[in-house]
């Protein structure tokens, strides 16, 4: 029976289980149950001792399973380093990035569509051009059209 107490108590000191203090208390309880001597010695100290055997138990059950979290957190995300899978914070990154890449392009878009507008305003009120100069370049005679022979046809016919 003592054996079996310990047991418990070693398992859930492990950390292996989700430890509350009730349950912390009744495993303390159950190991301080088998010290005889102690409780006839001074049940008052039997008492304080099965409280600050639950108090450490509680911690000891809390620290393990944070310390066990850990290192499994830690060789998932090693072994998803190595396959190359995309974490969390790549994903914020990435994401983070395209905002801002969205923002730019907005950015450029407005731009854009401010130019034209100025362009047509510029085209409206055109700069004065300086006069052209003539050039003594030879001209051909224009040519006259062939006469039609014989009398028209009407469109009314």
């Amino acid at each position: 029976m003592a054996l079996d107490a310990l047991r418990n108590y070693v398992q859930l000191a492990s950390g292996l289980t989700d430890l509350t203090l009730q349950r912390a208390k009744q495993a303390a309880h159950a190991v301080t149950d088998q010290a005889e001597p102690l409780k006839a010695l001074s049940p008052d100290l039997a008492k304080k001792l099965s409280t600050d055997l639950a108090t450490e138990l509680f911690a000891t059950s809390k620290n393990n399973r944070d310390l066990l979290i850990a290192v499994i957190r830690s060789e998932v995300e090693r072994m998803l380093d190595r396959l190359g899978v995309a974490t969390q914070d790549d994903l914020e990154a990435v994401d983070s990035r395209l905002r801002r890449l969205d923002a730019r392009i907005d950015e450029l878009q407005s731009a854009a569509a401010t130019k034209p507008a100025q362009k047509a305003a510029a085209r409206k009120a055109p700069a004065k051009k300086a006069p052209a100069k003539k050039s003594a370049s030879k001209r051909a005679p224009a040519k006259k059209a062939p006469a039609q022979s014989g009398p028209k046809k009407q469109a009314n016919e």
